[in-house]
């Protein structure tokens, strides 16, 4: 009777489990995140080189991490790692200032 169907644990009750048809389960996951609503879009990282860290100040250089469009070349294409990078920089460099 259950064949098929998504189940999950319920916050907060240990022990206690829901259920749901997948068709359903997929709808209120769409709409929880907004696929396909412009409120999420999709951040391809660029590399974060020592270069482009000693270039760029402030806010250019956390904009110039996440680019909306993928990158071309295979090398300029980075990952979390480098966005985390980048904050870390910026933050580092706010310190120093204030």
């Amino acid at each position: 009777m259950t064949k098929g169907l998504v189940c999950g644990p319920t916050d907060k009750n240990n022990g206690e489990l829901w259920m749901a048809c997948p068709a359903l389960y997929q709808q209120a996951v769409q709409k929880m995140y907004a696929v396909g609503k412009g409120d999420y879009e999709e951040v391809f990282p660029r590399k974060m080189t020592a270069h482009r860290a000693s270039k760029l100040q402030g806010e250019e250089l956390l904009s110039a991490t996440k680019e909306t469009a993928k990158q071309k070349q295979k090398k300029a294409q980075g990952s979390a790692s480098d966005i985390i990078k980048a904050w870390k920089t910026y933050y580092k460099r706010k310190e120093r200032v204030g």
